[in-house]
This record gives C-alpha cells, structure tokens and sequence, in this order.
C-alpha cells in the first residue's frame, strides 16, 4: 500500500460535512487535541453502504486513533456551538 493523502482537518460548529468514502484502502484518523470534553461533539459517524443508516459512532476523545477501510461511508460530526477550539484531526489514507 502507498500513501494516498495526508491532512490534517480543522473542523467548526459552521462546517457543511458529507456522507462520503476515501476509496479503497486503509485510513487512520488521529484525534489531536490535547483535550476533549464529550458534550463538544465532532464524532465520526460511519454509515452502512447505502448511506441510510449509521451503524457505528466513533467518539471523539483526544489522543485516540481510529483505523478503519476507507470505502465505509462515514461522516465527521461538526463540534458544537460550545467547543471553544477547532477538532483537529491529523488523517493518512492509504491505497491498494
């Protein structure tokens, strides 16, 4: 596998998220905060393959690492009107 992309994504309250895939492959997602308070929101939603409904929520928590096949649908949840700081996370997509 190579390396795709890598980015790090600084998510608001105003974002406009989608439903979306990163093809094939491998992501891994770090959430880089140093912190998080869980009424802050900004999780990540993962969809069944319709994109009708969520099968899984990942928790945003600080320091955590996610891995998961990048063609599951899933969806970064904006932070609420209440986090006082950008939800940073640092993503690494791999290919086949």
């Amino acid at each position: 596998m190579e390396v795709v992309q890598s980015r790090v994504n600084l998510t608001t309250p105003s974002e406009k998220n989608r439903v979306h895939t990163d093809n094939k492959g491998i992501t891994i997602v770090y959430y880089a905060n140093p912190s998080w308070e869980l009424d802050w929101g900004g999780h990540t939603l993962f969809m069944d393959d319709q994109m009708q409904e969520a099968e899984f929520t990942c928790l945003c928590k600080a320091g955590r690492l996610v891995i998961f096949d990048g063609s599951i649908p899933h969806m970064i949840m904006t932070p609420s009107n209440i986090c006082p700081t950008y939800r940073t996370t640092f993503a690494i997509q791999f290919g086949e």
